[in-house]
């Protein structure tokens, strides 16, 4: 009876996700993303390309719930971490979804308004960090660069480029949840 219930409320989340229900979503992301984030963790043996790999699939999936075909979203969940775990591995170069999602909001006509506002929510939360802190995040972020040839480029530690990181996500966090974003704004968790 249990395996019926969690199957039944599971239905309920995803439906109520493809219809924009920002807090299911946000329920989903709390319920599996320390999970998944392990997972992807375990293939790429690198904590930030793992937490980007789980954030951009999240930002997907927001993006494209009412186009995915999902029978089981559980195991949806997990396959899809899987397949872009290996298919990581197998790039000689990650592109940064950032600057994909950015490139397919330019050019795609049919974008939803709530998307390119929540591009508009970032870019101002962006704008308004420290000038040090937006430096290397937009290094970090946009162009796709580690921590350790920012540094270099920077002429700091990469300590310091790890602290400039955590403080901009933060920041990044807190404002957007003011703003109510904060449940699409994956990419930049932890």
């Amino acid at each position: 009876m249990q395996i019926i219930a969690k199957e039944k409320s599971m239905d309920d989340l995803l439906h109520e996700i493809r219809n924009g229900d920002k807090k299911s979503f946000e329920k989903l992301v709390k319920q599996y993303y320390d999970q998944l984030f392990q997972f992807a963790f375990q293939y790429l043996q690198n904590k930030e390309e793992a937490e980007e790999l789980v954030q951009d699939f999240f930002v997907d999936f927001w993006l494209k719930r009412d186009q995915l075909t999902i029978k089981n979203l559980e195991a949806y969940c997990w396959v899809s971490i899987r397949n872009r775990s290996i298919n990581a591995l197998a790039k000689p170069h990650k592109k940064i979804r950032q600057v994909e999602l950015e490139d397919s909001i330019a050019f795609d006509p049919t974008i939803t308004v709530e998307t390119q506002e929540l591009q508009e929510k970032i870019q101002k939360a962006v704008s308004i960090l420290p000038n040090k802190t937006r430096e290397v995040f937009l290094l970090c972020r946009e162009q796709g660069l580690t921590y350790q040839e920012v540094a270099d480029k920077m002429g700091i530690g990469k300590e310091t480029v790890k602290s400039h990181m955590k403080t901009a996500l933060t920041k990044l966090r807190e404002y957007l949840k003011i703003e109510g974003y904060l449940c699409v704004f994956l990419f930049f968790i932890l």
